[in-house]
């Protein structure tokens, strides 16, 4: 008896497959020859190096609107769902919103290709919990809605990803609070937290995929350094090849920073991103790297990648 769950490569339509996550996610099911249809918004999001690829296809919609996309997804045929949309922070007045991408989006892509479907891969976070900001929550009613139903499902909750990109993330928010002589730190920045390298996040896609003992379960994907967020702090300002030094601030002043100016673009954080990361973001959880038998990068292994990258600039 064999643990395969899949004999043949997968048909697998992506929702937020041109983010960070994506990124690093699409290239590693392209090596197992998996066919793939992402939903983006203008063909401007799909990268030319995707564009010549056979094996990837994409229609162009809206998440929030499955009669945008239902018709090529149902040609598609597609026996694999995974979602990656995530947001950072939510702008109700533009109508994006976490109850609209992280749940509701969701549920209408699962029900739209039910019939179809022989697994689904949902991204949630470490932080979903019943109780909490709108983005925890969410995530945790999207994995209750899954858990619910009757497809084959694996649920991903990652901790911090990082990795070199040019997109929006993480690492880039702290390069910027780095630039500054006099760098601004979150209280004692004493909380804790497990990075945890997209290259890493991806293997565990990949493998979700071929074996039935990833079936119907959770697993939180956390990098194999705990460390203090100070700690990162000083070590990305030391890659970053910045001398500034670290001024602990009441984690209060961020708050009401982010309440009040949170709801804009351009400024860099909310109330709601300050309240998660200081409650501290870290996992023991390490069952997946067992199965896989895999060793997750250290702190040091993952800020090596950033060693002479400008994708943090």
């Amino acid at each position: 008896m064999t643990d395969n769950l899949f004999s043949t490569k997968r048909r697998i339509c992506i929702l937020g497959g041109t983010g960070f996550v994506g990124e690093g996610v699409i290239p590693r099911l392209l090596r197992d020859g998996h066919e793939i249809l992402l939903l983006v918004r203008s063909e401007s999001e799909v990268p030319e190096k995707w564009k010549n690829n056979e094996s990837i296809s994409w229609v162009l919609g809206d998440a929030t609107k499955p009669d945008s996309y239902q018709k090529a997804f149902n040609d598609f045929c597609p026996d694999t769902l995974i979602y990656l949309i995530g947001l950072v922070r939510e702008f109700p007045k533009r109508d994006i919103t976490w109850e609209k991408l992280h749940y509701q989006a969701f549920v209408d892509a699962v029900t739209l290709l039910k019939e179809s479907l022989k697994k689904v891969i949902y991204m949630s976070a470490d932080v979903a919990r019943p109780e909490g900001t709108g983005y925890e929550t969410t995530k945790w009613r999207a994995e209750e809605f899954i858990k619910q139903s009757r497809i084959n499902y694996t649920i991903f909750r990652p901790t911090i990803i990082m990795a070199p990109s040019t997109q929006y993330h993480f690492t880039r928010v702290l390069k910027g609070l780095t630039r500054s002589p006099l760098i601004p730190l979150f209280g004692r920045g004493s909380f804790l937290l497990s990075p945890v390298s997209r290259d890493d996040v991806a293997e565990a896609f990949a493998q979700s995929l071929l074996f039935q003992k990833y079936s119907q379960r959770n697993f939180d994907l956390k990098g194999r350094t705990d460390c203090t967020y100070r700690v990162l702090l000083e070590r990305i300002r030391d890659i970053s090849g910045q001398k500034g030094m670290l001024i602990p601030i009441p984690i209060i002043f961020f708050k009401i920073l982010g309440r009040v100016l949170g709801r804009f673009s351009w400024f860099p954080f909310t109330y709601d991103q300050i309240t998660m990361l200081t409650r501290g973001i870290i996992s023991d959880d390490e069952e997946i790297w067992h199965l896989m038998n895999h060793n997750p990068l250290t702190l040091e292994e993952i800020l090596e990648q950033y060693r002479g990258s400008n994708s943090v600039e």
